[in-house]
């Protein structure tokens, strides 16, 4: 397995049911009228906020590797994304890199040992101060990110995770929202997290504002023309750790509530979406 470069992206490119009601959820960023880049070009060029102080990039490109005992003839034809990581969609980074097959504590081990890896791309916040953590929300659907782009662009489906807040930010809700434009992906991923998490998390698939349907969201922007959403509330990210108050804490707790027992959310939501993930890769849609 190994990380593809910049350049080398670059040159490729060139190359080549409870369901509740849509207001029930808000964007996690949401907090100012506007946003203060237009895309992740304009966020990158600004002598504002530096890489590797205020925001970082991590992605990886799996190619054919493999796993003991697991072989693929093909390289996977899904990739993860997650576009607002690290302090501004807490805990999403973690799950991208688990879902993946990468563990978040350290990504150069697989996580759970076996099954297949898949390419990966995420944007996380390292700033802590809440108002530096809003002005780098850079919107999906504005994703220009040139790593972002060729992953997403090399892969026939794509599954972004995303976190949200309930109304007023209470984030007292369980639940999570499925959007995109891939409606195969959208009904075994309904499945999946249905059968892994129960009755106790609520799921819906809505019809505008977070249904994650446009052509640009990056998502979408997979070969195939069209990817998956997950938008996760704050309540259910937070049951998957035992500290959710940074990223270290969270890499070093997922699986675990405060008490230090087993954290069935994580499990169940990370197992369902790999699951849905194989199904979908399966189904040859």
């Amino acid at each position: 397995m190994r990380s593809t470069t910049r350049r080398s992206l670059l040159t490729g490119m060139a190359a080549a049911a409870v369901a509740v009601p849509l207001t029930a959820t808000i964007p996690a960023w949401a907090a100012a009228d506007t946003e203060l880049f237009a895309s992740n070009t304009e966020l990158y060029a600004s002598p504002q906020f530096k890489e590797g102080v205020d925001w970082a990039r991590r992605y990886r490109r799996t190619g054919l590797d493999t796993v003991p005992g697991h072989s693929r003839a093909t390289p996977p034809l899904t990739s993860v994304i997650a576009p607002h990581g690290g302090n501004l969609e807490d805990g999403t980074s973690e799950l991208c890199l688990a879902i993946a097959g990468y563990a978040p504590e350290d990504p150069m081990t697989r996580y759970g040992g076996s099954g297949p890896a898949y390419d990966y791309w995420m944007f996380e916040v390292l700033a802590t101060d809440s108002r530096t953590v809003q002005q780098l929300h850079v919107t999906s659907t504005h994703c220009d990110d040139p790593a972002a782009l060729a992953i997403a662009g090399g892969s026939r489906h794509a599954v972004s995770v995303h976190g949200c807040k309930n109304p007023g930010g209470s984030g007292t809700q369980k639940l999570v929202q499925i959007g995109g434009r891939d409606k195969d992906a959208k009904k075994y991923l309904y499945d999946a997290l249905r059968d892994r998490l129960g009755a106790s998390v609520a799921l819906t698939l809505p019809t505008d504002g977070l249904d994650g349907d446009e052509p640009l969201n990056i998502c979408n922007r997979t070969y195939s023309g069209a990817g998956a959403q997950l938008e996760i509330s704050t309540e259910l990210r937070r049951a998957m750790f035992g500290d959710f108050s940074s990223p270290a804490t969270r890499a070093a707790t997922y699986g675990r509530s405060a008490d230090g027992k087993a954290a069935p959310y994580w499990n169940g939501f990370v197992t369902a979406v790999r699951e849905a993930i194989a199904r979908i890769e399966k189904s040859g849609g």
